[in-house]
């Protein structure tokens, strides 16, 4: 359940965090069909692709849209089929194999329901897991993993605290212990044991103990050089991806998409936009000129048209159809993006805040960046989120506020739990902050981690 890169390709360099209960934390060799897991691949492939589709980068995406979205329907009837086969076969074997490796079977059960986003039907099969193997930590990691998820944070903590007590060299549980708050769940001495086992992590590098942090993210956020933002109508299905909600997401941008300029244009706007994409940039001014002359030319018509021109190198005439395009359409992101006009937007665009926060972290201009990146952070962009949580830390810091800057890193820590930098900079700012205590857990983190 730990998961490990795999390279997307033709995605603009997004990597796949598919996480490998094969492997690491389970040490499982499974004789159920691979079925669910290429399901789960499946599903990250076509909402990347949905991801590119969305740019609208020459106009004739709209159709490349729709399919994305029904390749993500489908992927996830695939993988529903495929988990129902694999749960059965792993629930037959389990009854039949004596402990220990019985409860590895419900742990791999478990993995794949949380893959899926099946938190409460996870945490059965992790109970399952843990009467069978009452020493194991596995099936308590795994449930912090899915109550984390699920919201439940007292619950996790007590499941961190029961996979430590069981196994206190799990060093994911004892980093957990370690920060976790004294005085309720996990006790003063326990926290110090924690910090103990971590020093010795630390210190004894050759004895090779791993700190892998169980994870079920869709995407490797730490493969992303610039945030991935959706544009503004597509920003509620994303929410729902990050919290696992699959189905309910494919249902809004499914809605979503049938009121996008690039799905509603007429067939002449897709014809163009195709011919740009095949270089035909004299023809698809050609085949657009006319129709963007017609008062009833759509804004779509007019955003493709300042493409073409664009992508002639005629910059006058693309900012002419781009004023126009948003002149017809206010609403119009792409076009407002492109116009590099992003202010008038950022009450609901992502990438307008994201914009208009790099300009201001540019010009020194702090508490702009703060006011511009916050609703950013707070969005929880699918992929690169860390980079913009790093980008607010330093205009907290830069303000003299720890505090925040605190904040912000622990929520960059949490999207990328592997990067020793990340623990590393975090720990700086509890130091800053006064907080000796965290920082030394994260400093041993970072160390365990390089």
């Amino acid at each position: 359940m730990v998961g490990t890169p795999h390279e997307a390709g033709g995605n603009s360099g997004l990597v796949l965090s598919l996480p490998r209960f094969l492997a690491a934390a389970l040490c499982l060799t499974l004789t159920a069909s691979p079925a669910a897991p290429q399901g789960r691949e499946a599903f990250v492939e076509s909402t990347l692709q949905f991801v590119q589709a969305a740019e609208g980068e020459f106009g004739d995406e709209g159709r490349y849209l729709l399919a994305a979205v029904e390749a993500m329907a489908r992927a996830l009837r695939d993988w529903d089929t495929a988990l129902q086969g694999s749960e059965a076969d792993l629930s037959m074997q389990a009854s039949k194999t004596p402990p220990p490796a019985g409860a590895r079977l419900h742990l791999a059960i478990a993995a794949l329901l949380i893959e899926r986003g099946r938190f409460e039907r996870a945490l059965i099969s992790l109970g399952r897991a843990a009467s069978i193997d009452p020493d194991g930590a596995d099936a308590y990691l795994l449930s912090g993993l899915a109550l984390d998820r699920m919201g439940r944070a007292g619950d996790a903590t007590a499941a961190y605290r029961e996979a430590w007590r069981r196994q206190p060299s799990t060093l994911a549980a004892a980093y957990r212990v370690a920060l976790a708050p004294a005085g309720g769940v996990v006790s003063h001495a326990e926290r110090a044991e924690a910090v103990a086992e971590l020093v010795a992590a630390a210190t004894h590098p050759e004895a090779g103990r791993r700190l892998l942090f169980p994870t079920d993210a869709l995407l490797d956020d730490a493969s992303a050089s610039a945030p991935l933002l959706p544009l503004a109508r597509y920003a509620p299905a994303f929410t729902l991806l990050g919290q696992g909600r699959y189905d309910e997401a494919v249902a809004v941008l499914r809605a979503a998409a049938g009121g996008d300029p690039l799905t509603r244009a007429p067939a002449a706007v897709a014809a163009a936009g195709a011919a740009l994409r095949a270089g035909d940039t004299g023809g698809a001014i050609e085949q657009l000129t006319p129709l963007a002359a017609s008062p009833a030319a759509p804004p779509e018509a007019r955003r493709v048209l300042a493409l073409a021109w664009r992508a002639s190198g005629d910059s006058a005439k693309a900012l002419q159809e781009l004023r126009a395009a948003v002149a017809l359409d206010p609403a119009d992101e792409r076009a407002r993006l492109a116009l590099g006009d992003p202010h008038p937007h950022m009450s609901v665009s992502m990438r307008a805040r994201w914009q208009v926060g790099q300009a201001a972290m540019a010009a020194g201009d702090w508490a702009g960046a703060v006011e511009a990146l916050e609703p950013v952070a707070a969005s929880r962009p699918p992929a690169g989120a860390g980079v913009v949580y790093g980008a607010l830390a330093r205009a907290y810091l830069a303000r003299g506020d720890a505090a925040d800057a605190v904040r912000v890193l622990r929520a960059r820590v949490e999207a990328q739990p592997h990067a020793g930098a990340a623990h590393a900079e975090l720990a700086g700012a509890l130091r800053a902050a006064g907080r000796t205590d965290e920082a030394t857990v994260e400093e041993l983190a970072a160390r365990r981690l390089k």
